[in-house]
């Protein structure tokens, strides 16, 4: 009633002195009606689905009302943004514009700045109020999937936001000195292939909420829920909001809510995904204070269990009788410090989007130890979706017993590790690739990780580090197998400003990695200083800078080579050659010439 009583008083009042334009009685297209509108008329639409894509015209304060924001839909048809407020608006659109009571869905913004902002609403130097209203199965190609604003205060009342994408701003996209008003909206299922999946707030663009929720939006990058940058989040502190399960593809922080150079943001919630944000919900945490009454998730400061095969993510998790199913799901409620560590058991089985579900990259968190049944019964197979595993700002976290195959990733396809330490121990790492660097392993700035009883095998990268990529970061190596890697430079291990130390009693092996062009097919080092390269088993006896590049860069303790040295003319054949022949004879050529 008090909903009913809202909207009937604030529509008395706007047509005492307007005039009222429906729509399709009087004009077929909403966009035809809201042409012929002036200041303070109100343009009523019917019930019905009406593919539109519409700008906003010059004129400040018209109301634009939908019969019901349930079955009133304005469809983008994917063409372009729904609803526009372009920068020829000049600013002159404030709060007394209104929209309400509307379904907005598949808006796609696309092409150049103007044209790919807003694929629900766009709205330039604008500030309409918007009351009512859902906005649903938008897309974009650059901001503001369901709605833009730039230099615009538009107040949105009883709106529902859902299933729209951008580049940023799946479902809203507020830009330079935006400050709009949200009460009774729901944001969902919305997706940004960068930032802000729900919300992207940016250059002093300061939104207000309340009774908002905002839930199941994914962004690739940062902020699934909210990115905020520059700017500030102002959150009712009677009729509270509620922000849940969002995530981010890549893995990356700040799953419900990122802030960049905003200041400290009071959240004040009536739900959030958990009751101790992790900076996996919010990043970073420090940013941040908050104030939440209930919890999607129950945390626990205990190990937990998973299974593929038999898990339930309804289940405790607390036991091997009672496991959860995904990782994921264990990542989102598994609480750890430096002086409470906790682990996650994987039973034997195959985790693949195919087989459980499973989100990959699976994250590594903080003093979380992900430890599988079985090096070669829990398989990890990302099945070419994404990386294997993500590592970011991780301190102390052991992975131990398992497989991890069919990574694809720019970087890093079977483990992403930035700023993280990691103990490796009982792994296979195998299959998988690199559009750039680290087929295997990717580690970057001071990733400082121990490698125990690990293989990393068959593994390619496009650029260097078929095997392991490592910059400024250092490597303790016990009982490492490095083999049949691939690269265009260091198949096996490329190394940069940083060091290897080969364990003297547990030997490595590396051996039967290539390269495509470059240098250094097992080993390659650049600005490391003198590695002393301790193995079993290498590639030869005596490498060669085919090998090992630059040679000056290592010393070597080899027990047993791969290949036997030949002091014999060889016979190679591009058609019928072999590597593995002895070379010897016409008969058993080799197959390339710099083997």
């Amino acid at each position: 009633m008090k909903k009913i009583f809202f909207l009937v008083f604030f529509s008395f009042c706007w047509w005492l002195n307007a005039a009222i334009i429906n729509v399709p009685a009087d004009y077929e297209t909403i966009q035809a009606g809201l042409n012929v509108a002036t200041e303070d008329d109100s343009v009523l639409v019917a019930n019905g689905v009406y593919y539109e894509n519409i700008v906003w015209p010059a004129v400040n304060g018209i109301k634009l009302i939908g019969e019901s924001e349930e079955n009133c839909i304005v469809d983008g048809d994917s063409l372009a943004s729904v609803i526009r407020f372009e920068e020829d608006l000049n600013g002159i659109i404030d709060t007394t514009t209104v929209i309400t009571g509307f379904t907005i869905q598949n808006g796609y913004a696309q092409g150049d700045y103007s044209a790919s902002s807003g694929g629900g609403f766009f709205f330039y130097e604008s500030n309409p109020n918007i009351e009512n209203v859902t906005i649903s199965n938008n897309s974009a190609s650059s901001y503001g999937g369901g709605i833009f604003c730039r230099y615009s205060d538009p107040s949105f009342i009883n709106v529902t936001i859902s299933n729209n994408s951008a580049g940023s701003g799946g479902g809203i996209y507020c830009y330079r000195y935006s400050d709009p008003s949200f009460v009774n909206v729901t944001i969902s299922n919305n997706s940004a292939s960068s930032y802000g999946g729900g919300i992207y707030c940016y250059r002093h663009s300061d939104p207000s909420l309340e009774n908002v929720t905002i839930s199941n939006n994914s962004a690739s990058s940062y902020g699934g829920g909210i990115y905020c940058n520059d700017s500030y989040l102002f959150f009712s502190t009677e009729n509270r909001c509620s922000i849940y399960s969002n995530n981010t593809t890549n893995r990356e922080s700040g799953a419900d809510i990122y802030a960049n150079d905003c200041g400290t943001i009071p959240v004040i919630v009536d739900t959030f995904t958990v009751m101790n944000p992790t900076e996996y919900h919010a990043y970073p945490l420090d940013n941040f204070t908050f104030d939440i009454l209930h919890a999607v998730n129950e945390q626990v400061y205990t190990d937990l269990y998973v299974s593929a095969e038999m898990g339930d993510n309804s289940n405790d998790g607390l036991t091997a009788q009672t496991p959860l199913k995904t990782i994921e799901y264990a990542n989102s409620v598994i609480l750890s410090s430096s002086t409470h560590r906790s682990t996650i058991y994987l039973t034997d089985g195959v985790y693949s989007p195919s087989t459980n579900c499973e989100f990959f990259p699976v994250e590594i968190l903080s003093y979380v130890s992900l430890i599988g049944e079985s090096e070669a019964g829990v398989i990890l197979d990302a099945e070419s979706v994404a990386g294997v595993m993500k590592c970011n700002n991780v301190t102390s976290a052991t992975i131990s017993n398992m497989t991890l195959t069919n990574g694809s990733a720019s970087s890093g396809g079977g483990i992403y590790c930035h700023e993280s330490n990691l103990n490796l121990e009982n792994l296979t790492i195998s299959n998988n690739s690199a559009s750039s660097y680290g087929g295997g392993i990717y580690c970057n700035y001071s990733s400082d990780s121990s490698f125990d009883n690990v293989t990393i095998s068959n593994n390619s990268a496009f650029y260097n580090g078929g095997g392991i990529y490592c910059h400024e970061s250092n490597f303790n190596l016990e009982k490492l197998t490095i083999s049949n890697n691939s690269a265009s430079s260091g198949g096996g291990i490329y190394c940069s400003d940083s060091y290897l130390f080969f364990s003297t009693e547990n030997k490595c092996s590396l051996y039967s990695n290539s390269i495509c062009g470059g240098n250094g097919a097992d080993i390659y080092a650049d600005d490391c200083g003198t590695i002393p390269v301790i193995v079993d088993t290498f590639t030869v006896m005596n490498p060669s800078e085919y090998h090992a590049y630059p040679l000056s860069n290592f010393t070597f303790d080899i027990l047993q080579a791969v290949f036997e040295p030949v002091v014999a003319d060889l016979y190679v054949s591009a058609l019928v050659g072999d590597n593995s022949n002895d070379g010897l004879t016409a008969q058993t050529p080799l197959k390339t010439i710099k083997c």
